[in-house]
């Protein structure tokens, strides 16, 4: 369920379907919280996902790394205003990942580690000052 901010008004119906087991929260443009333990998706670990705008290919380290700590500033501003999440997030794993949605699938990014460290899944063409990465130009 989508809601637009944390103080949307279907937080507590989108909070309800989640810890359900069932459902996913769709917090803005940039943050997927889902947990399901039931059916063909069934997956004990909370799943956060991130979600970039730019393809992975034309993405920097220095913006994907801004996008996740927009991501988890989020997550935690909703940690600390819905204690069920909190509780939720505390007793489960949570995998925390940089996705790229381009509608027909998704790509992930990176893999991030609950002490906000980056594994990046591709590497990456720096655009900062026009070098590459890859070759070191």
């Amino acid at each position: 369920m989508r809601v637009r901010d944390l103080d949307d008004s279907r937080w507590q119906p989108a909070l309800e379907l989640l810890l359900s087991g069932s459902g996913t929260i769709e917090l803005g443009d940039i943050v997927s919280i889902t947990w399901w333990t039931q059916g063909v998706h069934t997956d004990e670990s909370v799943r956060v996902a991130i979600l970039s705008d730019t393809d992975p290919r034309f993405l920097t380290t220095t913006k994907g790394a801004q996008l996740i700590d927009e991501g988890l500033d989020l997550v935690s501003s909703a940690r600390s205003t819905y204690p069920e999440l909190d509780s939720l997030m505390g007793q489960q794993a949570v995998r925390i990942e940089l996705i790229y949605d381009y509608g027909k699938g998704s790509v992930r990014i990176a893999r991030i580690a609950e002490d906000r460290s980056i594994e990046w899944e591709e590497r990456l063409v720096g655009r900062e000052h026009g070098t590459s990465e890859e070759n070191g130009s």
